[in-house]
């Protein structure tokens, strides 16, 4: 157990280094690592967040191609429970049902330098949802979407990835519904 935990590199997740090992022996592997520190300031019509922060831009329940910044890996047990990553994102709302959000996540160098920018507009029942981001060398543009078709959730999202000379599109529509006496269910295909 102790080589498969030595294997994990945590340090390259984050610009501040705190994956210190104490104690590596045959019998006792102690490491030191803070986890998640982020600073919130909040305002009438913006919210301000610097540090390791989840940014989840996708809609999809499983497996979303929106979430550019710190996405689960499809092995993780726990999808919820992700490292972060470390920026600066400043929301700003332009009304009660919209907003624009910036993000910069620094690197060591220009390649490994991040940013994004999203626009969210609610357009009938639906929440829409524009994206452009870098993410090192990874650029993508997407759209989503999420609603509902009569009493079931219906969402969906599309981007485009371009990586050097390669270029992917991706896209995930699902669904999902609460039935009665606590039964919930959910198809999402990718």
């Amino acid at each position: 157990d102790f080589s498969l935990i030595r294997q994990e590199e945590l340090s390259r997740l984050g610009l501040l280094d705190t994956d210190k090992v104490i104690s590596d022996t045959d019998h006792l592997y102690e490491r030191h690592l803070l986890h998640r520190v982020f600073l919130t300031f909040r305002s009438e019509h913006s919210r301000w967040v610097i540090g390791k922060q989840l940014i989840d831009w996708g809609r999809m329940r499983g497996y979303s191609p929106l979430d550019i910044f710190n996405p689960p890996s499809p092995t993780d047990i726990e999808p919820e429970e992700r490292i972060g990553f470390d920026a600066l994102t400043v929301e700003y709302f332009t009304g009660p049902t919209n907003s624009f959000q910036f993000i910069y996540g620094p690197g060591r160098d220009t390649q490994e330098t991040s940013f994004g920018v999203k626009y969210t507009q609610k357009i009938g029942t639906y929440d829409w949802s524009l994206v452009a981001a870098k993410k090192e060398k990874d650029k993508t543009i997407g759209i989503g979407f999420d609603g509902y078709i009569k009493g079931a959730g219906f969402r969906g999202e599309f981007s485009y990835t371009k990586n050097g000379p390669e270029r992917y599109p991706r896209a995930a529509l699902g669904l999902d519904y609460n039935f009665p006496h606590e039964t919930y269910a959910f198809f999402e295909y990718f």
